[in-house]
Formats: structure tokens, C-alpha cells, sequence
């Protein structure tokens, strides 16, 4: 089996691709669907969540994102406090579904901070969606209701792109048309089979 990370900024348009990717049948494993399970009602990261920073941010069960959000994202250390408690138990999530999938041919990680993480250490390879920031901020506006200014400060507390681009095998534009974008998945995804001896 052969793993690829997916990675990209706030609005690069990573979820897109990945869903492209999940309707040609591989298996995607989503960090962050697994970060909200494991925050929601029940979930196991709730108590060290509870134990760190207070039971205030704990509400009807569930992690209060909206209050945790305003209490990291301004505070580096409290964010690497949280992604200490995240981070590994998503890690562990995915390597139950890696092996769930170990017949699969190709696995996919889509992770925002892949890098960040280490996640990228279980890859193969590793794919990073790009679009410019102009056009990232228009599409976080359009489909959040952030004002621009607000989507600017989530880039800048993001790893810088040119960082990210050293560590990536492959680089897609996803600034353009989708459907440029998904051709050259597509292209990636025949690369990455023929890797694996699959003639395509």
C-alpha cells in the first residue's frame, strides 16, 4: 500500500480534491473529521482537554470550539497545549484505518497540518494544494462570512507556503479551475499506482 498525504492552507481547496479523490473509490482518511469526533460528546479527547484548560471550555458535553478557538489562536503555546492532547490521537486513528486498508492499493491522509504534526513521516509521498492567497481569501470569505482581515491573520498563523513546498513531492494548483485541478490528481493518482506496479 502506498500513503499520500493531501495537505493545503485554510481555502486552498484540499477538502474538494479529497472528496475527488474519495469518489474514485480510494480510502481518505480526514484529520480533521477525526479532530471533531474526538472533541465531540464522549469524545476521547474531552477529559485531557477538561484536565488543561478548565471545564469552562467543555459545553453540553462537547468542546466549546468557539471559546477554544478565541483562547488559541492568538496564544502559540496554549494552540501546541491542544495539538499535544489532538494530535496524537488522531495519529492513532489513522493507523487503525491504515490497517483496515492494508489491501488497498493507495491510502490517502488529508491532514491541514500534515507537516506540523509529523503525519507526513507515515507517507509515502506527499501532495500540497496551493491557490494564492487573493483567491483563498475570497473563498474563505464567501463560504464562512469572515471579513478578509480575519482570514489574513489565519494565514499568517499558518506554516508559510514556501516552507510547506520544500517538503512536498508534488505541488497542485488548485488557483484556477477545478477541473484543471482534478486532472492533475488524476495524473498523480496513475503516477502513484504505476509505482505500486499497477499498469494503468
Amino acid at each position: 500500500m502506498r500513503v499520500i498525504g493531501i495537505t493545503g492552507g485554510i481555502a486552498s481547496g484540499k477538502s474538494v480534491l479529497s472528496a475527488y479523490i474519495r469518489s474514485l473509490g480510494y480510502a481518505v482518511f480526514d484529520a480533521d473529521a477525526c479532530s471533531v469526533g474526538l472533541t465531540r460528546a464522549g469524545g476521547e479527547a474531552l477529559a485531557q482537554i477538561e484536565s488543561c484548560f478548565g471545564a469552562e471550555f467543555i459545553k453540553d458535553g462537547a468542546l466549546d470550539r468557539a471559546r477554544m478557538s478565541k483562547e488559541v489562536f492568538d496564544s502559540p503555546q496554549k494552540r501546541r497545549m491542544l495539538e499535544n492532547i489532538i494530535h496524537p490521537l488522531v495519529i492513532s486513528r489513522c493507523k487503525e484505518k491504515m490497517r483496515e486498508c492494508a489491501n488497498e492499493q493507495l491510502f490517502f491522509i488529508d491532514a491541514p497540518l500534515l507537516l506540523e504534526s509529523g503525519m507526513d513521516e507515515m507517507c509515502d509521498e506527499v501532495w500540497l494544494i496551493y491557490a494564492p492567497e487573493r483567491v483563498r481569501i475570497e473563498r474563505a470569505c464567501a463560504r464562512s462570512g469572515m471579513e478578509p482581515q480575519q482570514v489574513r491573520k489565519r494565514i499568517r498563523s499558518q506554516m508559510p507556503f514556501y516552507l510547506k513546498k520544500r517538503r512536498a513531492d508534488h505541488i497542485i494548483d488548485n488557483g484556477g479551475s477545478l477541473e484543471a485541478a482534478m486532472a492533475r490528481v488524476s495524473r498523480l493518482i496513475n503516477r502513484a499506482l504505476k509505482k505500486c506496479g499497477v499498469s494503468v
